[in-house]
């Protein structure tokens, strides 16, 4: 455990134990996760296989569509933009660079992307471990800007590899939180979740060739997973050994 008093993080209540399926082993108490039945987990696996992952989500679809649909929004801009010469372009990258931080990775990134591009994986990577193990003091927990910074880094660069490893960067402080910390809540897990999801989609198609880099790493995930409530481990340990079938191999 980590030393130190921690802030209060929400802790999940403890359902009644059961048995891991592919194991046949209890599962400890508070492993079960009411709001989520096996269906239900089977149902976001298989998902995984469906979609192309270098493909945006429907989620993502519909916030590009409501940005632009917007009265005044890109599409009005974008007429305007286009009316101005090189310099007054420029001058406005300028200030937007300097106006945020944020707008001076996304612009190193998509510079960088074809060239040396570990520095701003980097940066984004930093700004995930941010919220879990930040250098000072505790984690904040503020996901959100966690999973932002690997939207961010995809749209800037479009490197599916750094993407994959942003992910799998998520899933390890994530799991590590809880094995240090103890359990959280829902919101937590199903975050971390999801991000292992979509690493799963994308090393079964663009990013296949990654999986050897990534085998090690996804067994030590589900290894410290063992023992989180609300089936946690359970759901971590499916992926994995889904994973593992498909891509052993390699």
């Amino acid at each position: 455990m980590r030393a130190g008093n921690p802030p209060c993080y929400t802790l999940a209540s403890e359902p009644p134990s059961r048995t891991n399926h592919r194991t046949n082993s209890p599962i400890p108490r508070g492993a079960v996760r009411n709001t989520r039945s096996a269906l239900e987990c089977e149902f976001a696996l298989n998902c995984t296989r469906q979609r192309d992952p270098t493909q945006p989500t429907q989620s993502m679809k519909n916030d590009m569509n409501n940005a632009t649909d917007k009265p005044g929004g890109w599409s009005a801009v974008r007429r305007q933009l286009a009316t101005w010469e090189k310099p007054a372009l420029l001058a406005l990258l300028k200030d937007l660079y300097e106006t945020a931080g944020t707008n001076r990775d996304f612009i190193h990134a998509r510079c960088q992307s074809g060239e040396n591009s570990s520095e701003g994986l980097e940066k984004y990577r930093s700004k995930i471990v941010e919220q879990f193990f930040p250098a000072r003091g505790f984690g904040k927990l503020k996901l959100g800007e966690a999973r932002k910074a690997i939207r961010d880094y995809r749209k800037a660069t479009g490197n599916l590899p750094g993407t994959a490893e942003l992910l799998l960067t998520y899933v390890e402080n994530g799991t590590r939180f809880t094995h240090e910390y103890g359990d959280i809540d829902e919101r937590f897990y199903s975050s971390v979740e999801s991000a292992l999801v979509e690493l799963a989609a994308l090393l079964r198609g663009e990013v296949r060739e990654m999986y050897p880099q990534f085998r090690d790493r996804l067994a030590s995930v589900e290894q410290m997973s063992d023992g989180i409530g609300w089936g946690f481990h359970d759901f971590i340990s499916d992926v994995v050994w889904q994973i593992k079938g498909e891509l052993g191999d390699l």
